[in-house]
Parts: C-alpha cells; structure tokens; sequence
C-alpha cells in the first residue's frame, strides 16, 4: 500500500491513532514499537533524525490540516555486465617432475547486460496534526524493521 497524494490522506483518514498495516506489518512488533514512539513528538523533530535526501515525500492536506511525513524504502533498480565466459581453452602445460600438468583458463567472449528492478522493503507514513505533532502513522512493507530500527525512536535533545 504505497501512499502519495490524495491516497495518503485517504489511506490514514481512516486509522485509528495508532498503526494499522498488511498482516506482515502488523506482526513486526519492533517497527510498531518505534513509531509508536513518534506518536506526540514534533515531526521537525522527525525531520532533524530521520533521512530526507531520497525515498521521502511531504504532503499536507487542507481540509484536514494535518501533514504526512513519507519515507520509502528499498533497494533502487540497477544494471551490471555479466560475463560470458568460453569454455576451457589449454594455455599451457607445467612439467614437475615427470608429470604434466594442464592449465586451463576461460575467456570473456561477451557480457550480458542484467538489469535488476527496484526491490520495495517498506513505506512509513506519519501524519501531524496542524500543530506539527504527530498523532498517527501507518506502514506496509516485508522488511520494514531494518529501515526503521536504523533510524529509530526519537532522540533526547540537548537543552542549551
């Protein structure tokens, strides 16, 4: 359940004030624990500690007043070479003794361009309130515990 635009207001519109989610993401107690730890914290706050340079999106919803706060996680899509490799050519041939021994070695005759596609781990949604603080959320993904374990609960602020 990926959320963006109108669908992300929507899909959290109905959520309780705690995490709704598939039934994998229901069972990941660890990454309900975190974000149930962001429920009444500022989402500058969440901003500041969690990353915003890719996969991240922010909507606001006028009627409602509140903003969602999206992270997308996964692996990006990527190509590499494969080698194509000949068979076994003989380059040489090592005496020891009186025994010959046979060196064989493969060539590259081609490469083979594989093209892997973008592998989606988890989405996160956490909605604020007009206020700034957030009062609800929502994921959905099968590898959402790394993700947000990695960047965690909310940090204690050092007073100055």
């Amino acid at each position: 359940m990926a959320f963006g635009g109108f669908a992300a207001a929507t899909a959290l519109l109905a959520l309780p004030v705690s995490a709704q989610g598939t039934k994998e993401a229901k069972a990941d107690k660890a990454t309900s624990a975190v974000a149930e730890s962001w429920i009444g914290q500022s989402a500058a706050h969440l901003l500041v500690q969690w990353p915003v340079d890719r996969g991240f999106t922010q909507e606001e919803n006028e009627s409602t007043g509140e903003t969602f706060y999206t992270y997308h996680f996964g692996q990006d899509a990527y190509s590499y070479d494969n080698p194509i490799m000949s068979g076994p050519q003989l380059v040489a041939v090592q005496r020891q003794g009186n025994v010959d021994t046979p060196i064989y070695q493969n060539s590259v005759v081609g490469y083979e361009k594989i093209d892997v596609p973008y592998q989606h781990h988890c989405t996160i949604t956490f909605a604020a309130n007009e206020d700034g603080i957030i009062h609800r959320y929502a994921y959905n993904g099968v590898a959402c515990r790394p993700h947000v374990k990695d960047w965690g609960r909310p940090k204690a602020r050092k007073s100055k």
